[in-house]
């Protein structure tokens, strides 16, 4: 240290030291070959420590020649030494006169140099300070590198022994490796205290090594104060006589690799069992060099359907796969040897028998794009023909799901309570006329529900998501398409599954009833109808039999059964129709048919003309009634009681007044003198049908030939 505070001088009269608080001089740059002097008791110095300064700069008297001298002195942090520099003040004060004579001898004029020489001794003093700093920077942090590394030593296991092998010095890193305490292990022999065992060739092997090479390296396995066998990586070093050059002792630095073997172990073991499951579960490693030859075993040949042992390339795996992949095969083949990194896909191999294979590859690549190939490929094979099968019996029962669900109308749902994330087919969309990009919120749900069924909804889910019930969901409600806004019947069915007593998930089917839901509306309002028609021919019937007249009880007879039958007549034309109309022409023909008689041909003729009208459920026995009361009295009075009548029945259609107009027109008839005197009771219905029932107005005209009857809007169509 004496020879480093010597370079670090910046004059050869300066002298640098370090010096303890209490006085004591540790190390000096100059003197060093002799006892070093104490620093006399009430000097700056003394004043200095007491005071508690870091730094100061005082003036004292030299120790050697008593001279005067500039001292500044720095206390190093976290140890009670101060590092000082010393420099004579004659030295000090010879550079100044030395400065001041050039200046005298300059002159006057040369008084700016000499300002100029000032500053420049002004400066020196700096640089003297910096040197200080420096100088004790330097201190400081050789001290610190110096107690780093005797802690780093400390720290490492490490230990010395001599040529027989006992040990001198004991590291705290070995006590924790090893478990001894330095008390314990010096002067004991390092093999017997440890139980070491030493590779072939003993510990005379490894001393030769050493004494040949001054160092040797190798594992010993040896055991820790509680007997743990070890394993211990060893650095032996020689330590020779610096002035005679013979060896001394022997430094050794260690290192547990027991963790270290122990992972290695297990992780052989590991590969065992991997190659192992590897061969049970189909799965097989390979690996292809720059050359392109494959090295794998032979179950990876027969994944390809080639024999064992067979020396195997990339060009003879080619003719193995499928024409229709080889493309795919290329291009990833291509893009490894640009870029490299991992690869995967399924292609299908043709093996020699015919059948087909399909192999699943995975792995990774190292790029050389200079020779159009990778470097390096590393991966594995399996054989998922089994489940390429079970893909495909899938994809078809899937997709005849689908088919079923679409003809069926049936959509799925899958609902999380925890996340409140919903998923829902296309069919469930198609339902709510949502588009296949929209997400599907619980929000949406609910506005595509129709607002008076929405209790109903909230009522069905409260059941299902009670942990005593059985967690069913079953409802039925109308939904209003959000892009169409058509209104819709479903069914929804579902199961809740719970986790505890807490409702995690609602999976389930909507049916598509609305045609359903259609069909029972039209089958109540069906029967409604039926009933209420019902009602108004029983009470038709009533009324016949209540106001016929007649002679003698067979003619009684004969017309509650004609008014009977028009009824009937009329009620099988609607059921016809679905009791929504019934043809104008049906009716008139029906009607009329009965009077006629088919078997002589040479009868009463009637002509029916007008357009298509279809005539209202309720206007239809009425508007009977009514031509059943006229073709009975035209049989009986009229142009239908001779064979030379003729009966023409027209119609048309007002569109203005949007009224039917029909007309009853006899000719050729018995000649009338004059109207009846009386109006029976088919008159009387024909007047009431009409008029009061059909709101029409009624024209009669007593022809020579027979009755001209006009109706002004009969029946509305």
């Amino acid at each position: 240290m004496a020879e480093g505070l010597r370079r670090l001088r910046a004059g050869p009269r300066d002298v640098l030291a370090l010096v303890r608080e209490d006085g004591h001089i540790l190390v000096r740059s100059t003197g060093q070959d002799r006892p070093l002097p104490r620093v006399r008791d009430g000097t700056p110095f003394h004043m200095a420590v007491a005071e508690g300064l870091r730094d100061t700069v005082f003036t004292s008297t030299s120790a050697v020649n008593g001279q005067p001298q500039l001292t500044a002195i720095r206390r190093i942090e976290g140890f009670p030494i101060y590092a000082s520099a010393n420099r004579p003040r004659s030295a000090i004060l010879a550079h100044w006169r030395a400065a001041v004579l050039t200046q005298v001898a300059i002159g006057v004029p040369a008084t700016l140099a000499l300002l100029g020489l000032a500053l420049l001794v002004r400066r020196g003093q700096r640089q003297l300070l910096a040197a200080n700093s420096t100088l004790e920077a330097r201190v400081t942090e050789r001290t610190a590198e110096l107690e780093e590394l005797y802690e780093a030593l400390d720290l490492a296991p490490s230990l010395v022994v001599d040529l027989k092998g006992i040990i001198r010095y004991w590291s705290a890193g070995c006590e924790r490796l090893y478990g001894y305490s330095r008390a314990e292990a010096h002067g004991q022999w390092a093999s017997d205290l440890l139980h070491t065992e030493y590779p072939p060739g003993g510990r005379e092997a490894a001393l030769e090594a050493l004494r040949r090479d001054g160092e040797w390296y190798g594992e010993l396995r040896q055991r820790r104060r509680d007997g743990a066998p070890m394993i211990v990586a060893c650095h032996w070093i020689l330590r020779n006589d610096p002035a005679t050059g013979a060896p001394l002792a022997i430094v050794s630095t260690r290192a547990d690799l027991t963790p270290l073997r122990e992972t290695e172990r297990a992780l052989h073991e590991s590969e065992a069992r991997l190659r192992r499951a590897q061969e049970a579960s189909g799965v097989i490693g390979f690996e292809v060099g720059p050359e392109g030859m494959v090295a794998a075993s032979d179950a990876f040949l027969a994944l390809f359907g080639l024999p064992p042992g067979m020396r195997l390339d990339v060009a003879r795996l080619l003719p193995r796969i499928h024409p229709e992949d080889h493309a795919m095969l290329r291009a990833g083949h291509a893009r490894l040897a640009r870029e490299g990194g991992s690869f995967g896909g399924e292609f299908r191999v043709v093996w020699p028998d015919g059948t087909l294979h399909w192999l699943l590859l995975r792995g990774e690549a190292e790029a050389d794009p200079a020779r159009d190939r990778p470097r390096r490929i590393a991966g594995v094979a399996l054989d998922i023909t089994e489940r390429r099968l079970a893909e495909a019996a899938l994809a078809e029962s899937e997709e005849r799901l689908r088919l079923a669900q679409q003809a069926a109308g049936i959509g799925i749902y899958d609902y999380d309570f925890l996340t409140g994330d919903i998923t829902w087919d296309a069919r469930l969309r198609a339902l709510w006329a949502v588009p296949e990009n929209m997400p599907i919120t619980n929000r949406l749900f609910i506005e595509g529900l129709h607002p008076e069924d929405r209790p109903l909804r909230r009522e069905a889910v409260r059941r299902a998501m009670d942990p005593q019930g059985t967690g069913l969901y079953r409802v039925e409600y109308r939904i209003i398409g959000l892009g169409d806004g058509v209104e819709r019947w479903v069914a929804a069915t579902g199961q809740v599954r719970f986790a505890g007593n807490r409702p995690v998930r609602l999976v389930g089917t909507v049916h598509d009833i609305t045609e359903r839901k259609r069909t029972e509306q039209r089958n109540a309002l069906l029967m409604r109808e039926v009933d209420h028609r019902a009602k108004n021919a029983l009470a038709v019937v009533q009324a016949a039999l209540r106001l016929t007249r007649a002679d003698n009880p067979a003619e009684f007879v004969r017309s509650v059964e004609g008014r009977v039958a028009a009824l009937a007549r009329a009620q099988t034309v609607l059921a016809q129709r679905r009791w929504e109309g019934a043809e104008l022409r049906a009716l008139v023909e029906g009607e009329l048919a009965p009077f006629l008689d088919e078997a002589h041909p040479g009868g009463p003729r009637i002509q029916l003309s007008g357009p298509p009208v279809t005539v209202g459920a309720r206007a239809a026995q009425p508007l009977c009634m009514a031509l059943h009361e006229l073709a009975t009295n035209a049989v009986k009075y009229g142009a239908l009681s001779v064979p030379e009548g003729m009966l023409a029945v027209t119609w048309r259609l007002d569109p203005a007044e949007r009224m039917l107009h029909l007309v009853w027109r006899e000719s050729g008839g018995p000649d009338l003198a004059a109207p009846p005197a009386r109006r029976g009771f088919g008159s009387r219905v024909i007047e009431q049908t009409l008029q009061l029932q059909l709101g029409g107005t009624l024209s009669r005209r007593w022809l020579p030939g027979g009755l001209g009857l006009r109706d002004g809007g009969a029946a509305r169509p």
